[in-house]
């Protein structure tokens, strides 16, 4: 979880995806130049969104119909779970 470029941690975090470190870079540079520019007695700027925290990753939702359930006691029966 220390390791910030993981998919462990993008997962846990709930990133969209993992970014390269030129991306990481990219919006961190952006974020300063922006704060440099501000105007004279003018607030810091919001930092700019980084796309990889706003997207939602994709849920998966497990079918659940009538061949589902056939195949899946199927596969139970063969590993011998019940």
């Amino acid at each position: 979880m220390s390791d910030h470029t993981s998919h462990t941690f993008a997962s846990a975090a709930g990133w969209a995806y993992v970014p390269s470190a030129e991306e990481v870079a990219f919006y961190n540079d952006l974020d300063v130049k922006l704060a440099m520019n501000r105007g004279k007695n003018q607030p810091l700027p919001q930092p700019v969104k980084r796309p990889w925290e706003q997207a939602q990753p994709k849920a998966i939702v497990p079918r659940n119909d009538p061949e589902t359930r056939k195949r899946r006691q199927a596969l139970n029966e063969r590993l011998g779970i019940q």
